[in-house]
């Protein structure tokens, strides 16, 4: 399981009732929109504390992820190598002709399409 990336931590007051705590504001609830989301966190971000976090952590699921998405799309009927302008039409007309195929496409930069 992977550490929150940031904690935030309101601002408290004791209430001197046997080490209580009282959250002086609200969190929003959960599945509240995007936008209270931000309203409600807007002039707090110095208040924001990362966690601490090991370069391998990140690593790790960087590397999970990775290939949980290669065991998931592996499979192919076809597979093109190179995201450039023929490797993008070949896999589009290909993919309009025969809609039953699976088709994947490796690239090696981050920028398909040049």
């Amino acid at each position: 399981m992977s550490p929150p990336a940031a904690i935030y931590e309101p601002t408290v007051a004791a209430t001197g009732l046997k080490g209580k705590v009282v959250v002086s504001e609200t969190v929003p609830v959960e599945g509240a929109s995007q936008t209270k989301l931000l309203d409600h966190f807007g002039g707090k971000w110095d208040e924001f504390k990362f966690a601490p976090i090991r370069e391998s952590q990140v690593s790790r699921a960087m590397t999970r992820r990775y290939f949980e998405d290669l065991d998931k799309y592996a499979e192919s009927d076809v597979v093109i190598v190179g995201a450039g302008s023929c490797g993008l039409s070949t896999a589009y007309v290909l993919a309009k002709a025969r809609p039953d195929l699976k088709i994947a496409i490796v690239e090696a930069s981050v920028s398909p399409g040049q």
